[in-house]
């Protein structure tokens, strides 16, 4: 999706993604909607981010969040 000038303060970090799936909905984010995201390589824990996951060939949006026990870092869903 074409990221409109006007909404946003830089077209070349700026990136839109149609949402597949109700799994954020407790977020407002829902099946159909458009997401426009910044590309930036650091994120922190709660952030709702999009990222390419190879076993799926396809990104997700979701929360960013560490692993308790391991520390790793785990995407979770908020619907």
């Amino acid at each position: 999706v074409k990221v409109p000038a006007r909404w946003v303060r830089d077209v070349e970090t700026a990136r839109a993604y149609r949402v597949r799936g109700d799994s954020m909905s407790d977020d407002d984010i829902l099946d159909g909607d458009v997401v426009v995201v910044r590309t930036d390589p650091e994120a922190q824990p709660g952030d709702i981010v999009v990222a390419w996951v190879d076993s799926l060939d396809g990104c997700v949006v979701k929360k960013l969040a560490a692993n308790p026990v391991s520390g790793a870092w785990e995407f979770r869903s908020s619907g």
